[in-house]
């Protein structure tokens, strides 16, 4: 195993992990200083709409490409070009039911939803691009695609803000540079592996739809779990609130970025190695980076919640006191959270993705039945503590399934011999 590669790799993910973090909040602080709080409110209603539906272009095919691709690299451009050929249709799909939606129960923010959608969409074709990208563990192309055209987004709003443009100016922004985004990753495509093409035989596109549809309802349920409660506040309470919600939880998906790496460079790695029956590495490996992923979840927990009251004006301003004890509430989540992320890859890598759709299942509605319970008199901080209780519950029942079920252990037996027995477990 070449770790030498592996830890440039994981640098590298880190540093573009970093830089798009960085540069996403930089945006966010000059937006939340320039828009009323209700438009933030609706921004991030609608972005948080736009990506629930957006899993209708996506389907599934993201951990379905990444784990072909890396047990058969070989393929890469095929497995590829079957995936962009399936989201296409999808892709108009997704534009046609969330505008239906929108028009029928918002319409008053119609336009918003018409636009962030859009960008939400080109932002979620890219993963296809990136999943590539993944599998053939050339992180350096997601690098240079994703770090290039988010700086050139930081310009764009800037130069929004300078012109006083309205919401929709801005967004259409968003827009733009996401689709700089996939003409750049296209040209990296077609230039370093292969031009793609089109295929629109139903049979390999109805084996794509069967083989990543356990990921796309465990990515669904996941997305209900944790999208659910801006929709919610959104439908019960006020956009206000939902800025309030939102202005926090951001603050809790940036602290994912120093474990995130992990799934960009050991998802295809464990799949490889189970592909060599590699179980003693898996192991080791597994074990180190589950130590790892709690401490870093604790330290950053203890640090954020005893800064809440400065972090959140410096970053949001003034308006967005009230958020403060929403991330103290949200926080208390991390060191599950990063403990839960390092299950996923090993599950999710041995083909367990269908077991763990029963546990999201049940946390997803388990959020949702609490939601509707505490959002009523307690608002956001009702929607964080929701949040806290059905991700604890997730976390600690799929690291039950992991230590008890899924038989971390020496096998010498093929890959075709142990899925099954995996599965069944």
């Amino acid at each position: 195993m070449n770790w030498q590669k592996i830890r440039k790799d994981l640098l590298l993910a880190g540093t573009s992990q970093f830089i798009y973090k960085v540069i996403g909040y930089f945006i966010i602080t000059i937006l939340t200083r320039y828009l009323a709080k209700d438009e933030m409110g609706e921004f991030f209603f609608a972005a948080s709409l736009a990506t629930f539906f957006s899993l209708v272009t996506e389907a599934g095919t993201s951990r379905y490409l990444v784990r072909e691709v890396a047990s058969k690299p070989e393929e890469a451009l095929h497995y590829f070009s079957e995936v962009i050929s399936l989201r296409l249709p999808l892709s108009a799909l997704y534009i046609f039911i969330i505008n239906g939606f929108t028009l029928l129960f918002k319409p008053d923010i119609a336009e918003v939803v018409l636009l962030t959608s859009m960008y939400v969409l080109l932002e979620q074709f890219y993963y296809s691009f990136g999943s590539l990208f993944m599998g053939l563990k050339k992180i350096k192309y997601n690098f240079i695609a994703g770090v290039s055209t988010r700086i050139l987004l930081i310009g764009f709003i800037v130069l929004a803000v300078k012109l006083e443009g309205s919401l929709t100016f801005i967004i259409i922004c968003y827009l733009f540079a996401n689709a700089l985004l996939i003409v750049v990753s296209f040209l990296i495509v077609w230039y370093r592996i292969g031009l793609p093409k089109l295929i629109w035989q139903i049979d390999p596109l109805k084996k794509i739809l069967k083989n990543s549809f356990p990921f796309f309802v465990l990515t669904l349920l996941s997305l209900i779990h944790f999208k659910i409660d801006s929709v919610m506040l959104g439908f019960m309470k006020s956009y206000s609130l939902v800025a309030t919600y939102e202005a926090a939880y951001k603050l809790l998906e940036a602290s994912v970025f120093l474990i995130r790496p992990a799934d960009m460079i050991f998802f295809p790695l464990f799949t490889e190695m189970v592909s060599r029956k590699n179980w003693p590495e898996i192991q080791k490996i597994f074990g180190k980076m589950l130590k790892v992923s709690c401490f870093l979840g604790s330290f950053i927990a203890l640090v954020v919640i005893i800064f809440a009251g400065s972090i959140i004006p410096a970053v949001f301003g003034s308006k967005y006191h009230d958020s403060i004890l929403i991330l103290q509430v949200l926080f208390l989540y991390v060191p599950i959270r990063y403990a839960g992320f390092v299950i996923a890859i090993l599950a999710n890598s041995i083909y367990l993705e269908k077991k763990l759709i029963k546990i999201t299942l049940i946390s997803a509605i388990i959020n949702i039945c609490l939601n509707l319970i505490v959002i009523p008199p307690w608002g956001a901080l009702g929607a964080a503590i929701a949040t806290l209780v059905s991700g604890a519950a997730a976390t600690i029942w799929s690291t039950a399934l992991v230590f008890r079920k899924l038989g971390i252990e020496q096998s010498g037996d093929s890959l075709n011999e142990i899925r099954p027995r995996l599965e069944a477990n």
